[in-house]
Protein backbone atom coordinates (compact mmCIF):
# COMPACT_ATOMS: atom_id res chain seq x y z
CA UNK A 1 0.00 0.00 0.00
CA UNK A 2 2.28 2.84 -1.51
CA UNK A 3 1.05 6.68 -0.64
CA UNK A 4 2.91 8.95 -2.51
CA UNK A 5 2.88 12.66 -0.79
CA UNK A 6 3.70 15.74 -2.44
CA UNK A 7 4.83 18.72 -0.39
CA UNK A 8 5.27 22.27 -2.31
CA UNK A 9 7.13 23.73 0.73
CA UNK A 10 7.13 27.95 0.74
CA UNK A 11 9.17 30.03 3.87
CA UNK A 12 5.26 30.57 5.97
CA UNK A 13 3.37 27.03 4.71
CA UNK A 14 3.58 24.16 2.94
CA UNK A 15 0.59 22.91 0.55
CA UNK A 16 0.10 18.43 1.08
CA UNK A 17 -0.94 16.39 -1.32
CA UNK A 18 -1.93 12.75 -0.16
CA UNK A 19 -2.17 10.33 -2.84
CA UNK A 20 -3.66 7.17 -1.36
CA UNK A 21 -3.57 3.91 -2.81
CA UNK A 22 -7.23 3.84 -3.74
CA UNK A 23 -7.07 6.71 -5.74
CA UNK A 24 -8.34 9.41 -3.26
CA UNK A 25 -6.60 12.68 -2.61
CA UNK A 26 -5.96 14.20 0.29
CA UNK A 27 -4.83 18.14 0.82
CA UNK A 28 -4.04 19.73 3.43
CA UNK A 29 -2.05 23.62 3.77
CA UNK A 30 0.77 23.30 7.16
CA UNK A 31 2.76 26.14 8.66
CA UNK A 32 6.31 25.76 7.49
CA UNK A 33 7.70 25.63 11.12
CA UNK A 34 9.72 22.82 13.07
CA UNK A 35 7.04 21.70 15.63
CA UNK A 36 4.27 21.55 12.89
CA UNK A 37 6.55 19.54 10.07
CA UNK A 38 7.77 16.98 12.89
CA UNK A 39 3.05 17.08 13.87
CA UNK A 40 3.26 16.16 9.84
CA UNK A 41 5.94 13.92 9.91
CA UNK A 42 4.36 11.82 12.92
CA UNK A 43 1.46 10.67 10.37
CA UNK A 44 4.19 9.18 7.74
CA UNK A 45 4.83 5.33 7.65
CA UNK A 46 7.69 3.56 6.08
CA UNK A 47 5.33 2.84 3.06
CA UNK A 48 4.77 6.38 2.23
CA UNK A 49 6.82 8.15 -0.29
CA UNK A 50 7.55 11.70 0.14
CA UNK A 51 8.21 14.44 -3.18
CA UNK A 52 9.03 17.99 -2.17
CA UNK A 53 10.25 20.49 -4.92
CA UNK A 54 14.24 21.96 -3.95
CA UNK A 55 14.28 25.45 -2.48
CA UNK A 56 16.16 27.19 0.39
CA UNK A 57 15.29 24.71 3.32
CA UNK A 58 14.43 21.87 1.27
CA UNK A 59 17.60 19.64 2.83
CA UNK A 60 15.96 20.45 6.02
CA UNK A 61 13.00 19.52 6.09
CA UNK A 62 13.47 16.39 3.95
CA UNK A 63 16.14 15.53 6.73
CA UNK A 64 13.23 15.98 9.01
CA UNK A 65 10.95 13.53 6.83
CA UNK A 66 13.40 10.94 6.48
CA UNK A 67 13.17 9.51 10.00
CA UNK A 68 9.24 8.99 9.76
CA UNK A 69 9.13 8.48 5.85
CA UNK A 70 9.94 5.45 3.54
CA UNK A 71 11.58 7.50 0.89
CA UNK A 72 12.47 11.37 0.89
CA UNK A 73 13.10 13.07 -2.86
CA UNK A 74 13.98 16.17 -3.78
CA UNK A 75 12.51 17.15 -7.40
CA UNK A 76 15.17 18.93 -9.66
CA UNK A 77 13.69 22.22 -10.88
CA UNK A 78 15.44 22.64 -13.67
CA UNK A 79 14.46 19.04 -14.63
CA UNK A 80 10.41 18.93 -13.33
CA UNK A 81 9.16 20.64 -16.65
CA UNK A 82 5.39 19.83 -15.74
CA UNK A 83 5.48 22.13 -13.23
CA UNK A 84 7.58 24.73 -14.61
CA UNK A 85 5.61 24.71 -17.59
CA UNK A 86 2.52 24.44 -16.32
CA UNK A 87 -0.64 26.63 -17.41
CA UNK A 88 -2.73 26.29 -13.92
CA UNK A 89 0.32 27.34 -11.70
CA UNK A 90 -1.33 27.15 -7.84
CA UNK A 91 0.46 25.17 -4.77
CA UNK A 92 -2.39 22.74 -4.99
CA UNK A 93 -1.49 21.64 -8.72
CA UNK A 94 2.25 21.63 -7.82
CA UNK A 95 1.84 19.28 -4.62
CA UNK A 96 -0.37 16.96 -7.32
CA UNK A 97 2.20 17.24 -9.93
CA UNK A 98 5.10 15.69 -7.11
CA UNK A 99 2.96 13.17 -5.64
CA UNK A 100 2.35 11.78 -9.40
CA UNK A 101 5.90 11.94 -10.54
CA UNK A 102 7.10 10.23 -7.80
CA UNK A 103 4.35 7.69 -7.83
CA UNK A 104 5.36 7.27 -11.50
CA UNK A 105 8.99 6.96 -10.84
CA UNK A 106 9.60 9.98 -13.22
CA UNK A 107 10.38 12.49 -10.46
CA UNK A 108 13.62 14.04 -11.53
CA UNK A 109 15.56 14.40 -8.26
CA UNK A 110 18.89 15.99 -6.94
CA UNK A 111 21.55 14.72 -5.14
CA UNK A 112 21.10 14.28 -0.90
CA UNK A 113 24.40 14.60 0.92
CA UNK A 114 24.96 12.24 3.89
CA UNK A 115 23.82 14.21 7.20
CA UNK A 116 27.71 13.89 7.44
CA UNK A 117 28.43 16.04 4.41
CA UNK A 118 25.60 18.14 4.92
CA UNK A 119 26.93 19.31 8.58
CA UNK A 120 30.00 19.92 7.03
CA UNK A 121 28.92 22.15 4.76
CA UNK A 122 26.83 23.98 7.25
CA UNK A 123 29.55 24.11 8.66
CA UNK A 124 32.35 25.56 6.42
CA UNK A 125 29.61 28.02 5.81
CA UNK A 126 29.61 29.30 9.12
CA UNK A 127 33.26 29.57 9.34
CA UNK A 128 33.40 31.41 6.18
CA UNK A 129 30.87 33.88 7.06
CA UNK A 130 32.39 34.75 10.23
CA UNK A 131 36.04 35.08 8.48
CA UNK A 132 34.20 37.60 6.03
CA UNK A 133 32.81 39.25 9.51
CA UNK A 134 36.15 39.61 10.79
CA UNK A 135 37.98 40.65 7.73
CA UNK A 136 35.46 43.82 7.49
CA UNK A 137 36.38 46.67 9.09
CA UNK A 138 33.86 48.46 11.58
CA UNK A 139 34.69 52.05 10.86
CA UNK A 140 36.68 53.17 7.45
CA UNK A 141 39.48 55.16 9.25
CA UNK A 142 40.85 56.43 5.62
CA UNK A 143 39.46 57.13 2.59
CA UNK A 144 41.97 56.13 -0.23
CA UNK A 145 41.34 59.78 -2.09
CA UNK A 146 40.96 62.27 0.37
CA UNK A 147 43.05 60.74 3.38
CA UNK A 148 41.90 60.34 6.68
CA UNK A 149 38.16 60.65 7.21
CA UNK A 150 37.06 63.14 10.06
CA UNK A 151 35.32 62.19 12.83
CA UNK A 152 32.32 63.36 13.28
CA UNK A 153 31.63 66.49 16.03
CA UNK A 154 28.53 67.33 17.56
CA UNK A 155 27.55 70.09 19.46
CA UNK A 156 29.70 68.57 22.53
CA UNK A 157 32.47 67.92 20.56
CA UNK A 158 34.27 71.08 20.06
CA UNK A 159 33.88 72.31 23.81
CA UNK A 160 35.23 69.14 25.08
CA UNK A 161 38.58 69.29 22.53
CA UNK A 162 38.85 72.50 23.54
CA UNK A 163 39.22 71.90 27.29
CA UNK A 164 41.46 68.92 26.75
CA UNK A 165 44.00 71.04 24.79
Amino acid sequence: MLRCVGLDVHRVWTQVARHLPDGEVQREKIATRPECLREFAETLGPQDVVALESTTNALAVAGLLKRRAGRVLVSNPMKTRLIAESHIKTDKVDADVLANLARSGFLPTVWQPPQGVEMLRRRSAYHEALSRQACTPCWPATDAVSGPVPLPVDDVGPHYLARRG
